[in-house]
């Protein structure tokens, strides 16, 4: 075993190892830090907002991306929803973006919403939509909901403003509408603020608030969990069977047959998968017929454009000398699948109708170990049309990429030993949730063109974004985040009372506060070793694929002086 593929594997070890202890600790801090919370503010008496402005939509052809709210001269407050809570929002959810004291008298609130709409074939679908409104703020509490709407049929979307008034007791049939609502109902927008908090993976939130909503109501049931989207778990568990039982291609055959004709990652997964399968049987035209339906842009769009290519250079009928491990990809010495036996003529088309679909890889995302092998690939392509200039070219230019990517992966090395990955998103207030998305930090679609330079490299984070480890691990941080800043927040109301019960309540967070800093750290700690094994992994795959590349230029040029010395 090599010596990064051994680190790789104990990284992966340890943070697996580490992960469940470190998780238990910080959910058993999260709900400690609850209880205190809760009773911190039973004690100091509820904080109650003059103003509450909740904000959501009704538009399913656009998702929101941004808002700003004004009161008076007052600041802007802003908010950048991720793709996440813009989902949310639209399956019916409510964000509280503010929640402040608000003095009696008339005053004047300006809100501005951008959003962006969900047709592919536009790229430029962005809308923007402002509304002003006076209010006429008496002694009780002012709520007021933000909402965007859809375009009619002529015009334009709109961001509608309307206050909404809460009644304690049961409406009439005839009485509800106007703004009005029943305390605890479906419409309360305080429990649809607890669905988005749930469905956006804010649990601490949705907890607390739903267990202050549940004094006011007593008797109120956690409202059902709001689905984003429609699953795919029975389908997944289909695909899992069928992969690993021993009629692999049969099964997938089956799923890969079922699916419409809407792209669909799923069914993008499961053509991607079959093709490959086909591909090692040396069913080389049952192969192309399953990479072509893949159709989605997304994570098996190259797998799909690398496996097509080789399915038209594959033999139907030489199983044995088709057979090869998918990751083994070594195009500098030989094709990544046997090539069936042809005249000049019948190959020379074979390998130019296989070009076709490695060279829409070019320009792709340089990690992805489908766009290496395709880089290589078309360059052994070349030389085996006899073009040995352009070769050397294609050669040169995936050994130049691989060799950039490489230094890369070090400077992202060096950036992470120095300081946590989620150091920025700790230090951010805890309302500002976005953050956690790390939308904010993703790079630039096409990072792999610019020039290294001094901004920190984040390329990385697509890929761990979809690692369910990761994805848990930020959830928790979350919780623990909103936790800490919630005591620390108790904790100076607590010290402004007199009463020895508000003390004691003081120094039993001031007890717990260590304790649930010293869980964060470990957790971020985990967060690293994650992010570092996936650096590591596509620092290993980059440098084979390098090996091979620098193997096949050399092969070259030992052709042309074959050739030459004749």
């Amino acid at each position: 075993m090599n010596r990064p593929f051994a680190t790789l594997c104990l990284l992966l070890a340890a943070a697996t190892l580490g992960s469940r202890a470190a998780a238990a600790e910080l959910d058993a801090a999260a709900r400690q830090a609850l209880d205190l919370d809760l009773a911190a503010s039973r004690l100091a008496g509820a904080s109650v907002a003059g103003l509450t402005v909740y904000v959501g939509s009704s538009a399913q052809d656009s998702r929101l991306r941004e808002v700003w709210v004004q009161i008076d001269s007052q600041p802007l407050t802003r908010y950048l929803f991720s793709q996440r809570e813009s989902d949310a929002l639209s399956a019916g959810g409510l964000h509280v973006l503010l929640a402040e004291a608000l003095t009696p008298g008339r005053h004047r609130v300006r809100a501005q919403a951008a959003a962006v709409g969900l047709d592919p074939r536009r790229n430029d679908d962005r809308s923007r939509a402002q509304v002003e409104i006076e209010i006429d703020k008496g002694n009780a509490p002012v709520e007021l909901q933000l909402s965007w709407t859809p375009a009619a049929y002529v015009g334009k979307a709109a961001l509608k403003a309307q206050t909404r008034q809460r009644s304690e007791a049961p409406l009439a049939a005839d009485a509800s509408g106007g703004g009005r609502y029943q305390a605890g109902a479906s419409d309360d927008p305080r429990l649809r603020a607890i669905r988005f908090l749930d469905a956006t993976g804010r649990r601490y939130r949705a907890e607390r608030a739903l267990r202050e909503l549940q004094l006011a109501v007593p008797g109120l049931a956690r409202p059902d969990a709001m689905p984003l989207a429609e699953t795919a778990a029975p389908a997944y568990g289909a695909y899992n069977s069928a992969v690993g039982g021993s009629a692999t291609a049969a099964g997938l055959e089956t799923l890969a047959s079922g699916c419409s004709d809407a792209p669909s990652l799923f069914c993008d997964r499961a053509n991607s998968t079959l093709g490959y399968a086909l591909l090692d049987q040396g069913e080389g035209l049952k192969a192309a017929d399953a990479f072509r339906r893949v159709r989605a842009p997304g994570p098996y769009a190259t797998s799909a454009l690398l496996g097509l290519g080789w399915a038209l250079l594959a033999t139907p009928d030489a199983r044995a000398a088709a057979k090869a491990e998918p990751q083994a990809a070594r195009p500098g010495r030989e094709p990544r699948h046997a090539v069936r036996v042809m005249e000049a003529e019948e190959r020379g088309n074979a390998i130019r109708a296989a070009l076709v679909p490695w060279i829409e890889l070019i320009g792709r995302d340089p990690t992805d170990p489908a766009v290496q092998e395709g880089q290589v690939a078309i360059a052994w392509a070349l030389a085996e049309l006899g073009a040995q200039a352009q070769a050397q070219d294609y050669y040169n230019r995936a050994i130049k990429q691989l060799t950039d990517l490489l230094a890369r992966v070090d400077k992202a090395k060096a950036e992470l030993a120095r300081a946590p990955l989620l150091a920025p998103v700790l230090d951010s207030p805890p309302e500002q949730a976005w953050h956690w998305a790390l939308a904010d930090r993703l790079p630039d679609p096409r990072w792999w063109v610019l020039p290294i330079g001094d901004a920190p490299e984040t390329f990385h984070l697509e890929a761990l974004l979809q690692q369910q480890p990761f994805r848990e691990r930020l959830v928790q941080l979350q919780d623990a985040h909103e936790a800490g800043a919630a005591l620390r927040s108790q904790r100076a109301r607590l010290l402004a009372l007199e009463a020895p019960e508000a003390r004691a309540l003081a120094a039993q967070i001031d007890t717990l506060l260590p304790a649930l800093d010293a869980a964060v750290r470990e957790q971020s700690r985990q967060v690293d070793r994650l992010a570092l094994a996936e650096l590591l992994a596509i620092k290993k795959q980059a440098q084979q694929s390098l090996v091979e590349a620098r193997f096949g230029l050399v092969q070259l040029y030992d052709r042309v002086a074959e050739v030459a010395s004749k």
